[in-house]
This record gives C-alpha cells, sequence and structure tokens, in this order.
C-alpha cells in the first residue's frame, strides 16, 4: 500500500507535510474504524481485501493531491 501511495503522489509539489505514510496510515484508519461500526461485511476473502484497501488508498492519495491544489490556489 505504502508503494501504491508514493506512486499515486508522485511528480506533486508537497505544499503540505502529507507524505504516503500519513496516506497509508489513514487508510488503515478508515479501514478499522468501519470494520468496528459493522461495515465491509460482504468481504469474503483476503484477495476482497486487498482489492478494497487499493481503492480506498488511490482514492486518499486523490484526495490530498485534490487538497494541496485548492490550497495552492488559496482557497
Amino acid at each position: 500500500m505504502l508503494r501504491l501511495a508514493r506512486r499515486n503522489l508522485a511528480g506533486r509539489n508537497r505544499a503540505t507535510a502529507v507524505d504516503e505514510e500519513d496516506v497509508d496510515a489513514g487508510v488503515l484508519g478508515e479501514l478499522f474504524v468501519k470494520l468496528r461500526e459493522g461495515g465491509y461485511r460482504d468481504l469474503e476473502n483476503r484477495n476482497e481485501l486487498w482489492q478494497l484497501l487499493v481503492v480506498i488508498t488511490i482514492r486518499q492519495a486523490a484526495l490530498v493531491a485534490r487538497r494541496e491544489n485548492t490550497q495552492k490556489r488559496g482557497r
């Protein structure tokens, strides 16, 4: 997941101190919160879990990039 986050965050100007390790920690945090709340009950095996983690990681990295672009524009 760390490599995936690093690849999705590559080539951006770092306007914040957020890096791939922060994205990775956020993904795991989100997963654990959802599991505690009873979410993701339809996961049947580890392959589905990995697919979910990939999707969450890509979305978190995109969110970081959007936030950084918004900050650079002064919004």
